[in-house]
């Protein structure tokens, strides 16, 4: 109820410093669809939501303005009121109507304050197939989250179908770990992790963009989603690779982009933001909300170092910055502002992975789809997806038009794939040893490129311009003297 108000967490901070930099935008919005196909009890399914919504408080928490005080609102729990879900109906539509209803759909911002910061319908594609549209902002979900809810909806569905009991429970709270993010930050344990950011970034890396353009000014943060899906043969070379020398796939992964990032910029301290879960107990690791921990990892390449080496000691700084993820970054921030005036930010580009898991039911034919939101705070966000159940690999690259172009975008996929492939096939090699490029862009660049042979044409002499004129007019005088000509 309005009357008990909440403070935000600072992972809810960080959300609302962005929605004040970009107002009127949907930067900050979640938007997903769980795709039915089959016979769907649309019933049950509107039942399965509500009470997956009852159950959940994070997902009816709602912004009011703070006290006088604070220049940033609050948060209160909305009381639980059942939905009734509109139908819209898309069975006479090119399935490009669909997708551009929902790329439009997924690009409405939110009102802020007092309402609510969620949006469900149901889209029926065709008589046996329909789809559950589901939009949230980011103070109160995050991706975890929204496979958890996804994975809760699936469950209560299955079970309201097959007749079984539904326990009268509620899921872990989101204001428990308010309280204990609290508590956190008068503990000795904030001053440890406070330490360990502050000495890390003492002297913060000089950030260079991708472009070689500047990005110390504000610009637009309007983007662009370009998909890969890598080969079945890539991914699960990947894969193997990754169990074979007990890496993760992200310290593979942004190895590889440290590589290429500084083939790309000529610098050797670079930092690249990734982001984890920050849940640390097991309630946490179940509870709906936004949890996520903004982390930039700093990392030297050294060009004379083996890949795989590289790759481990990224994995190592990957579990020390890891182990001191509750630390605010909106902190660190703040903080080394006061030392670096014209620091403007530790991130530019990020790399993030997201492992995706739904619930297996042989009886209900679903899959899930994932929405941009048409802006980024970076220049570059790069996130891996893992279907845990399929073994597919997808990379989604989100790039700022004012900065990328399309073509700029495939060339970077390019290097970066390159590269990994070619370490994947000899790992042990040094970096300097790895290409990023193929033979044939190679050769472009060396020898076509470089290709200065050009062919001059020879001086003439006197007496060869004399005889050319000669062959050409023979019958015509080419000397006259005293008293005659030849």
């Amino acid at each position: 109820m309005k009357e008990y108000t909440y403070g935000l967490t600072h992972a809810q901070r960080r959300v609302w410093f962005t929605e004040l930099l970009e107002p009127g935008t949907s930067i900050c919005n979640l938007t997903a669809c769980v795709k039915f196909r089959g016979d769907v009890d649309l019933d049950a399914l509107q039942l399965a939501l509500n009470l997956s919504i009852s159950r959940n408080d994070a997902i009816r928490f709602q912004l009011t303005e703070g006290i006088e005080s604070e220049s940033e609102p609050r948060l209160y729990l909305a009381e639980n009121k059942e939905l009734s879900l509109e139908i819209i109906d898309f069975t006479n539509a090119e399935m490009t109507e669909t997708e551009q209803w929902i790329h439009d759909q997924a690009r409405i911002p939110f009102t802020l304050l007092d309402s609510p910061l969620y949006q469900f319908c149901l889209l029926r594609i065709h008589p046996h197939e329909i789809w559950l549209y589901a939009k949230f902002h980011h103070i109160i979900m995050d991706g975890i989250s929204l496979n958890l809810m996804g994975n809760q909806i699936i469950d209560l569905y299955q079970k309201i179908k097959k007749g079984e009991p539904i326990p009268d429970q509620k899921e872990p709270s989101y204001l428990s770990y308010i309280e204990k993010e609290r508590q956190y930050l008068q503990s000795s344990r904030f001053e440890k992790d406070h330490l360990f950011w502050t000495q890390t970034y003492q002297q913060p890396p000089v950030y260079h963009s991708l472009t070689g353009q500047s990005t110390l000014q504000k610009q637009s943060t309007s983007a662009s989603r370009d998909t890969i899906t890598l080969s079945p043969y890539l991914a699960h070379s990947i894969q193997a690779f990754c169990e074979e020398q007990k890496i993760s796939m992200i310290s593979l992964f942004m190895a590889s982009f440290y590589i290429c990032n500084s083939r790309l910029t000529s610098k050797t301290d670079l930092a690249i933001g990734t982001y984890y879960g920050n849940r640390g107990s097991k309630a946490e690791k179940e509870m709906l909300g936004m949890f996520v921990s903004s982390l930039p990892i700093r990392k030297t390449v050294d060009s004379d170092a083996d890949f795989l080496s590289f790759v481990r000691s990224v994995g190592r700084e990957q579990l020390s910055v890891m182990r001191h993820q509750r630390f605010p970054y909106n902190l660190l921030v703040n903080e080394l502002r006061k030392e670096h005036k014209d620091l403007h930010n530790l991130i530019g580009i990020s790399m993030q992975y997201h492992p995706l898991q739904w619930k297996k039911a042989d009886d209900l034919n679903y899959e899930t789809a994932l929405y941009f939101s048409g802006y980024t705070a970076n220049e570059l966000s790069v996130q891996i997806q893992e279907r845990i159940d399929t073994g597919a690999i997808q990379l989604n690259f989100d790039y700022q038009h004012i900065l990328f172009s399309l073509e700029d975008i495939k060339r970077i996929q390019h290097h970066l794939l390159t590269l990994l492939e070619n370490a994947l096939q000899n790992p042990h090699l040094t970096i300097k040893e790895l290409d990023m490029a193929e033979k044939r862009e190679k050769e472009k660049v060396l020898y076509e490129f470089n290709r200065t042979k050009a062919v001059s044409p020879v001086s003439p002499t006197l007496h060869g311009l004399f005889e050319r004129q000669a062959a050409l007019t023979p019958e015509r005088t080419a000397l006259r003297f005293s008293g005659g000509s030849l």
